[in-house]
């Protein structure tokens, strides 16, 4: 069951975390992020087991990623996590992105522990990545 959404520099959003209860209705004005809170779960659903986020996908489609970044802005990375409780545990699912610069970075955390953590930064021959598998470092949500 997902428990929580989290958004960083992520459309209109600089900092949010959304908690879900087992039954919720997401409601607010025109313009209040309901549909991004819902875009984001399917952003990060057609993303998993993936190298990189997947804009297009059978849940959305994401024609420009200037869409995605807070403010427009390629160069800073955006950040989506889901909170999802299990019968193993809790597990925190999450990706930061960059589209101007090529940065990726996706982590996968159990019980507040960083499992495994897996980034990239750059583009083509110049871009280099990095995976760490850490099960003692502390995960802190967005």
């Amino acid at each position: 069951m997902i428990r929580r959404v989290c958004l960083e520099h992520f459309r209109a959003f600089k900092h949010k975390c959304v908690s879900l209860e087992r039954q919720t209705v997401i409601h607010g004005p025109p313009n209040s992020g309901k549909t991004t809170v819902m875009e984001t779960v399917a952003l990060l659903m057609q993303s998993r087991g993936e190298y990189w986020l997947a804009l297009e996908g059978p849940h959305l489609i994401v024609h420009e990623p200037e869409d995605l970044h807070y403010g427009g802005n390629l160069e800073i990375p955006f950040a989506v996590e889901l909170g999802i409780e299990l019968d193993i545990g809790s597990v925190n699912y999450g990706y930061k992105y960059a589209a101007g610069t090529g940065y990726v970075e996706q982590w996968v955390g159990l019980n507040g522990e960083t499992l495994i953590r897996v980034k990239r930064e750059g583009t083509g021959a110049s871009s280099r990545t990095r995976c760490t598998q850490d099960s003692a470092r502390r995960h802190t949500p967005l």
